[in-house]
């Protein structure tokens, strides 16, 4: 589900990422579908839905918009964020338009960011809820509102089930090749 006020404000941030790039802009399509309009160096216009593949947060034509992996990788939690997706938290942002990386329009971006009332301001688990220890991104292909940044500690049942799953799912796997290496009796 796209929200409206959230799209605003995603395309405040990047008038502001455009002031040292070019003019980008996201829309909603008749479809109801999130899609990005942008100029190329040559002024000519391109607009491309925002469709992902696998466990990316990277547009299938990303190739085809010539930014930087972190401007990319901005505009894509932008996305995340504008269809009500887990996304980085602010702190993500404060690296990016600090010091350190040196995204321009920091300044302008963060504010916007941080006034909207709803951009997360910190991580917590995406399956219980805590807001301490370790982090790191599951992705459950099926259902991608059920992914974000879950907690590695060790009473977290849902991670434990997950690493277990993938643990199996791994393991059925090299079985399953090994299977079909074996050459059959009837064949030597």
């Amino acid at each position: 589900m796209i929200d409206k006020t959230r799209l605003e404000i995603a395309n405040r941030v990047l008038v502001v990422l455009g002031e040292s790039y070019r003019k980008t802009e996201f829309v909603v399509s008749d479809r109801n579908r999130l899609c990005l309009n942008w100029f190329d160096y040559y002024g000519k216009a391109h607009s491309r839905p925002w469709a992902t593949r696998g466990g990316s947060s990277y547009p299938s034509w990303s190739d085809k918009l010539s930014c930087g992996g972190t401007m990319m990788t901005a505009i894509a939690q932008l996305a995340l964020w504008v269809r009500g997706l887990p996304c980085y938290p602010i702190q993500t942002w404060e690296y990016w338009c600090g010091e350190t990386v040196g995204m321009r329009g920091g300044e302008k971006i963060l504010p916007l960011l941080r006034n909207s009332g709803c951009y997360p301001d910190g991580l917590s688990c995406a399956f219980c809820g805590a807001r301490d220890g370790k982090r790191d991104w599951y992705w459950f292909s099926p259902h991608p509102k059920h992914s974000g940044f879950g907690c590695q500690r060790p009473e977290c049942q849902p991670i434990k089930d997950l690493r277990n799953s993938l643990i199996d799912k791994q393991q059925n796997r090299v079985k399953r090749i090994l299977s079909l290496q074996r050459i059959p009796a009837s064949v030597k």
